[in-house]
C-alpha cells in the first residue's frame, strides 16, 4: 500500500502509522496458529522429527522477525529505554 502510494505515506504520519499498525495486527493474529504448530511439533510425547521441528521452528522465528523489522521502521513503535534521571523525572 506504501508503493501503491509513495506520496501519501512519506508526508502523512498517521496514514504511515495505520499501515504499520494494520500489518502488526495481521502478524500478530498469525502468532497463535504458527505458535500453538511449533508447541505442538515440541511436545514431549511428539513424533515429529528434527526436521519437522526446525521447519516449524524457522517458520515460527521468521513471522516474529517480520512483525520485528515492521514495527521497526516506525519510531512510535519502537520502544524507549529510560535514563535513570528521567525515569526520577517521572516518580517525583
Amino acid at each position: 500500500m506504501i508503493l501503491a502510494s509513495p506520496s501519501i505515506a512519506d508526508t502523512n504520519e498517521p496514514y504511515r502509522y495505520d499501515l504499520i499498525n494494520t500489518g502488526r495486527e495481521v502478524l500478530a493474529q498469525l502468532t497463535g496458529p504458527v505458535g500453538m504448530n511449533f508447541s505442538d511439533t515440541i511436545k514431549v510425547n511428539s513424533t515429529a522429527t528434527a526436521a519437522e521441528i526446525k521447519q516449524t521452528g524457522d517458520a515460527y522465528q521468521s513471522l516474529l522477525n517480520d512483525i520485528d523489522t515492521l514495527v521497526g521502521t516506525d519510531q512510535a513503535f519502537l520502544l524507549y529505554v529510560l535514563t535513570i534521571d528521567e525515569l526520577y523525572t517521572f516518580v517525583t
